[in-house]
């Protein structure tokens, strides 16, 4: 079943889908899959600002030292490309196996395996 993207239209308070098919809706841009619908212009609009307004949180990280997951002792992410030891929290990756971690420097993305990968 295809997620719609909600639209509402202006003197109504009731949601309807941008390509004017769909009963499953939702106004996450990041989360529509239908075809129809990532066509139109509303939902062009939105995924834009979505995608600027992530960016704009991503940026907003103080870089800060992270840890290496599963080390009993105290190890610290190293960039390999600049050696720099300051890092931003990126997306994960893989359905949420990796996270990945960008370096404050030189924007190089460093995967980590994370728990969930870990249960394999």
């Amino acid at each position: 079943m295809r997620t719609h993207f909600a639209v509402t239209p202006p003197f109504d308070t009731t949601p309807v889908s941008a390509c004017g098919r769909g009963r499953r809706l939702d106004f996450n841009a990041f989360h529509i899959d239908c075809g129809n619908c990532t066509k139109s212009d509303p939902f062009i609009l939105a995924l834009d600002e979505a995608k600027s307004a992530k960016h704009a949180l991503f940026m907003a990280q103080e870089p800060r030292l992270m840890r290496e997951p599963w080390h009993t002792e105290v190890v610290y992410i190293i960039c390999k490309e600049c050696g720099h030891n300051l890092f931003r929290m990126g997306d994960r990756t893989c359905y949420g196996h990796y996270q990945d971690y960008v370096c404050g420097r030189c924007g190089n993305k460093e995967s980590r395996l994370t728990e969930t990968g870990m249960s394999f």
